[in-house]
């Protein structure tokens, strides 16, 4: 950690005291911190791989062969658990009856978590907050996008019941949760789209994919504008 951030300290001095005071103005919420936003807010993005790792002759690469998962969605973080015969992962206070395909983890002493007839679904509980996810809304590990994307969408509902409580709707209202819906299916689906894309164009050894690629990574290599999109894709 101490030569990454002497090496970002090298290249990207501006970006990296601009986290750091952003952190330093945090203030904690119970079990949580809040990064001061005007701070955070200000910081242009830059990867990693930008940022220090094609500027520095102080990295080398090491051949890994083992298994690997970056746990992009929740099937794969499930997959790393331990089941039952119906594919459930249970841990702390919780049970179950009649799930499948379902982790449900509680880490709150005085909560009772309990499924019931549940599929493809994980749930979290803390002591000051629950967490109710689909396990099935997955995407390719591929660029670590499952969860800027699963982030996006805790966001946009967290508004939208906000929203449907402020005009007086319960918090369970097929408005809040259409509006909801609306919102975060075409950015969901062109994600998908685009990391099934990446996969597909990447494994394949035909030679007019391995040209097109070539050509598309070379386009976007060229041109700023085009880095600065796709880098600010992947980290909003």
């Amino acid at each position: 950690a101490s030569a990454m951030l002497a090496l970002g300290k090298a290249f990207e001095a501006e970006m990296l005291a601009a986290v750091q005071a952003a952190i330093d103005a945090a203030q904690e919420d119970k079990n949580f911190w809040h990064i001061e936003k005007a701070t955070w807010g200000k910081i242009q993005g830059q990867s990693v791989d930008y940022a220090i790792l094609e500027k520095t002759d102080q990295i080398v690469c090491v051949r890994f062969s083992g298994a690997w998962s970056d746990l992009g969605d929740w099937n794969a973080v499930a997959g790393q658990l331990p089941h039952d015969g119906e594919g459930n992962f249970l841990n702390g206070t919780a049970s179950q009856i009649d799930c499948q395909n379902t982790t449900l983890w509680s880490a709150s002493d005085g909560t009772q978590l309990v499924g019931l007839g549940l599929e493809n679904i994980v749930t979290v509980v803390m002591d000051d907050a629950v967490l109710v996810a689909d396990a099935a809304h997955s995407i390719h590990p591929l660029a670590g996008q499952g969860m800027n994307l699963g982030l996006s969408d805790v966001r946009v509902l967290a508004q939208e019941l906000a929203n449907a409580n402020a005009s007086g709707l319960p918090v369970s209202s097929p408005v809040a949760l259409k509006r909801y819906q609306r919102q975060r299916k075409t950015e969901n689906l062109a994600m998908m789209a685009a990391m099934e894309g990446f996969k597909r164009g990447f494994g394949s050894a035909n030679p007019l994919a391995v040209i097109a690629r070539n050509v598309g990574l070379n386009l976007v290599d060229q041109r700023d504008g085009l880095k600065r999109w796709f880098m600010k894709q992947a980290l909003s």
